[in-house]
């Protein structure tokens, strides 16, 4: 399919070899040649939104979107590559809403009265910002929150909510995210499982003494049996952080529009993760 430049150029050249007139020229080029007004529309104002608004649309309570962006270090003015400037809170509230729906970035051109390129840098500028400064909370273990007496604690709650090993302090788990099938190097991302192609998948974890799992095998005891069960149990709570990422951000779910090479996908679902982390530590999980 022609993109949309070279529509324009084949009616340039069309009507220069005399094959439409002009006025068929210009009624054929308007047509291919949206007219988005952006600055039509009001400024963007986060406190003249309320509270119901700001929660469908950023995931986030308007009193709240100040929180997340101080603890995430947004500045109160971002620059991006082209020099332009703008508020940290309208930035975040940019990225946000292009995250939470699957929509395009001329569906929040009213919300925001930008042009898409602006809208489109904005949003990448940030996720690059968010990402640069906190992507090693989720790769990397040598963490404030993973102290000897974090550790403890969190084995005491595990095993008070049923889990039969004392010394268990959090689970291990993958998903497998499906992203838009590239021209090239689709090998690269193939991993097999129901034949999607992948960005993340779940290893084969090795045993060891850091490191357990349910009892395999078809001939186990029943008390092995009651043990998969119970540690099964607690540790679904693991598995629905996957989801939430997914409800909350419903961008990272349309696969149509995670296309590797054109777009940072496993960044964005770093980044994703990171703001469902705030959002719990908020509003608390309702899984």
């Amino acid at each position: 399919m022609p993109s949309l430049r070279e529509i324009r150029d084949m009616l340039l050249f069309a009507h220069s070899d005399n094959l439409i007139s002009e006025e068929e020229c210009f009624l054929l080029y308007d047509l291919n040649n949206l007219e988005l007004p952006y600055w039509s529309y009001e400024q963007f104002d986060l406190d003249l939104s309320n509270d119901n608004e700001c929660k469908a649309e950023f995931r986030f309570y308007k009193r709240d979107i100040y929180l997340p962006a101080e603890v995430l270090q947004i500045p109160d003015q971002i620059q991006c590559y082209n020099r332009l400037v703008v508020d940290g809170i309208e930035a975040l509230c940019i990225f946000l809403k292009q995250f939470a729906y699957r929509c395009r970035y001329s569906d929040i051109q009213q919300r925001f009265a930008r042009p898409v390129p602006q809208l489109c840098m904005i949003s990448t500028q940030v996720m690059d910002f968010i990402y640069q400064t906190h992507n090693h909370r989720l790769q990397s273990f040598n963490q404030p929150l993973l102290s000897q007496a974090s550790l403890q604690n969190y084995a005491d709650v595990i095993h008070a909510t049923g889990a039969p090993l004392p010394n268990c302090w959090g689970f291990m788990d993958g998903t497998v995210r499906p992203v838009s099938r590239p021209g090239k190097n689709q090998r690269v991302l193939y991993n097999g499982h129901k034949r999607p192609l992948c960005v993340y998948g779940d290893p084969a974890y090795l045993l060891n003494i850091h490191l357990q799992g349910p009892f395999k095998g078809v001939r186990i005891t029943p008390i092995q049996n009651e043990y998969n069960t119970a540690m099964s149990r607690v540790r679904a709570s693991v598995e629905w952080v996957f989801g939430d990422i997914t409800n909350y951000f419903a961008f990272m779910d349309f696969k149509k529009n995670l296309k590797i090479r054109l777009s940072a996908v496993g960044k964005m679902y770093i980044v994703c993760g990171l703001l469902t982390n705030a959002r719990t530590c908020l509003y608390q999980s309702v899984t």
